[in-house]
């Protein structure tokens, strides 16, 4: 899997790839989200049966930084729940299964 960015090209009236990214898996259900302030775009990503939840630099598509959670249990799963980052670069995730907080000197 893969995820991309693509950007709009107004005169050709078309969608072009900005970048690939082949390293990302955003298979699941929770909705990336781009944030102004970081310059990232925030995605859940799986490696090996893991899950963790990445910041990928908006203009390159390069994995800045990543979360690893604790364990595959599903109730890391936000179920389309809604992602932000905290002043202190904390990830907060919502979802069916309360919020969870991971923080920011976790997996980097």
């Amino acid at each position: 899997m893969s995820i991309q960015k693509f950007d709009w090209n107004p005169r050709e009236r078309t969608f072009d790839t900005a970048w690939i990214n082949d390293d990302v898996d955003n298979s699941d259900i929770m909705v990336p989200v781009v944030s102004a302030v970081t310059g990232l775009m925030y995605a859940a990503n799986k490696v090996n049966g893991t899950y963790q939840y990445v910041g990928i630099n908006w203009m390159t598509g390069e994995i800045k930084t990543r979360w690893t959670f604790p364990d595959s249990g599903a109730n890391w799963n936000a179920f389309g729940g809604i992602t932000t980052i905290l002043d202190n670069g904390d990830l907060l995730i919502g979802g069916a299964f309360a919020i969870k907080r991971l923080l920011a000197d976790g997996d980097r």
